[in-house]
């Protein structure tokens, strides 16, 4: 049928058929930029990054004359790389989207230590304990996971 009508189901730019069918591989080179941004940046961010500086380190990856991308074409290709296993999805913490990519389970603790921490880049046991109501055992235990998960760090450089 793509052959009597003119059309090349694996061009790799994003048309027609790769956005109604999902066919051609724009989204598939796109999940392998996704994957060798997200892999690089893992030291920095522990597998989580937002979704718009996902997208600016991929554009810049891309260079200027590249086909221009959107956070919905990250989402679906990223949607595309779902067969190959669990390791990559997006989050939606507070009003924000993070693309997770590493496997590993985000429970209401770590999800609610995110959504605090998000405005002012870090928190501390006794922030759990006073803003959320929380026991000692607890804040700590959640943040004690949160490090051991590599997705917070501790800061022994800090003045207080």
């Amino acid at each position: 049928m793509c052959a009597t009508i003119g059309v090349d189901p694996l061009a790799s730019n994003k048309g027609f058929w790769s956005e109604v069918m999902g066919f051609g591989d724009f989204y598939y080179e796109l999940g392998v930029q996704i994957a060798q941004v997200c892999i690089s940046t893992r030291e920095q961010n522990g597998g989580l990054i937002e979704l718009m500086e996902l997208k600016r380190k991929i554009e810049l990856m891309r260079g200027k004359n590249a086909q221009e991308i959107s956070e919905y074409d990250i989402i679906r290709s990223i949607g595309s790389m779902k067969p190959l296993g669990n390791g990559f999805d997006v989050l939606v913490v507070g009003d924000r989207k993070i693309v997770q990519s590493v496997p590993r389970e985000l429970n209401l603790d770590f999800s609610t230590v995110l959504v605090l921490v998000k405005d002012t880049g870090s928190v501390i046991e006794d922030d759990l304990i006073q803003k959320l109501g929380w026991e000692k055992s607890r804040a700590s235990r959640v943040l004690d996971n949160l490090v051991k998960e590599g997705i917070f760090w501790i800061d022994t450089q800090s003045e207080t």
